[in-house]
């Protein structure tokens, strides 16, 4: 034999080869960590190494003389022919003789991203087309994961500067009020005026606690998300059943007439804070209500997840204003008793149980559903369908 002459269009320079060296190539081609296809000037394959094999799940026998766009998912698949037949003719690259990311198809038909570099073989006036492959489906994973983390860390961020400009707007007014009434009670003293001391001593008192149970709010939101217990199975029966006992002095001087679905879906979370959203949700329905309370509690499943409400016929809100009740510290109606963190708590806990809340009302005086989703239970007789 001769000494034969490679030329690779790409990375690799013309090299001369002599014959001894085709066992070494062949060697190499085999024991290749990345997936290795030669297929000749009409996408047609050649030759396919064991790496290949393992990846497409296809044997050097099966894929030896078919068209390589069997490997390729449409839009690939159509386009491939189109590619070649270009470069035939033009020698312009898109992908010869340079390397990116494309979808590629097992022999079971599912996808997964590939890095395909393809490098031109020239052999006695004979062209052929070198594939190496590597399967990057845990680089993409992890590619996604860290957009994922950055977003969620750039979304926590933005939080967290609403979170510090309203807490120190809101934890200011009551300690303002404290200053200004302080500054009034020597003066009520000096002057005799024991009945103005004493209205301002209990203004000063009302602030104080005021301020006390803001802290205590920040306080329990900060601790949503990082001190929980163990998740287990919870009925949402009992669930409710525990919270209307609980809130059961505050139903009765209320005169509240609460109705409660039956067979209620059992949900996978922590009972603890379910507890505390079930307990927030009913007491601002019975806040917010105008005349005898009304509350319906329900729930749904859909898919693998229990769609919660709690529904009263209160005030309602007007529909430009709806996601604004989950705000930190906010309070549509400044009359109502409270400092407004309740359905701050609320969104917190469903969204640490990986679900969604939010409120819909058709309008003032037309009452208000808030809605909230949580995983079911994983044991299939723990839940049902509707």
């Amino acid at each position: 034999m001769h000494a034969q002459t490679l030329l690779v269009q790409g990375s690799i320079p013309p090299v001369s080869l002599p014959d001894q060296s085709d066992l070494a190539l062949d060697a190499v081609f085999e024991a290749a960590v990345d997936a290795m296809i030669i297929i000749d000037q009409g996408g047609i394959v050649q030759r396919v190494n064991p790496a290949a094999e393992r990846m497409f799940g296809w044997s050097a026998a099966e894929l030896r003389g078919q068209n390589v766009d069997v490997l390729m998912p449409s839009p690939y698949h159509e386009e491939h022919a189109g590619y070649l037949a270009r470069y035939l003719e033009t020698h312009e690259p898109h992908v010869i003789g340079s390397g990116r990311d494309v979808t590629a198809r097992h022999h079971d038909g599912t996808r997964f991203p590939i890095f395909l570099s393809v490098g031109e073989v020239r052999h006695d006036d004979q062209r052929s087309f070198v594939g190496i492959i590597r399967d990057v489906t845990k680089q993409k994973e992890a590619e996604a994961a860290r957009e994922g983390l950055i977003a969620e860390l750039e979304a926590k961020n933005a939080e967290l500067e609403r979170f510090t400009y309203t807490v120190s707007h809101d934890l200011k007014s009551p300690l303002i009020t404290i200053k200004g009434f302080v500054s009034q009670l020597e003066r009520s003293v000096a002057k005799g005026k024991m009945d103005r001391f004493r209205a301002d001593v209990g203004r000063i008192a009302a602030a104080a606690d005021k301020l006390s149970s803001l802290l205590d709010d920040v306080l329990e939101l900060s601790r949503i998300g990082r001190i929980a217990n163990p998740p287990e199975d919870v009925s949402l029966e009992s669930l409710v059943a525990g919270v209307l006992e609980l809130l059961s002095a505050t139903i009765q001087s209320s005169t509240a007439e609460i109705v409660v679905e039956d067979e209620l879906p059992v949900v996978r979370g922590d009972r603890v804070r379910l507890s505390e959203i079930l307990q927030n949700l009913v007491e601002n329905a019975i806040k917010f209500s105008e005349g005898p309370p009304h509350i319906e509690i329900g729930a749904r499943v859909e898919g693998s997840s229990a769609v919660c409400h709690v529904r009263d016929r209160g005030i309602g809100i007007d529909p430009r204003y709806i996601d604004r009740v989950f705000g930190l510290f906010e309070q549509l109606d400044g009359a109502s008793p409270g400092t407004g963190i309740g359905l701050a708590l609320v969104r917190r806990i469903v969204e640490v149980h990986g679900g969604k809340a939010w409120a819909e009302s058709a309008g003032p005086g037309r009452g208000t559903t808030i809605y909230f989703s949580l995983p079911l239970a994983a044991t299939g007789e723990s839940s049902r369908s509707r």
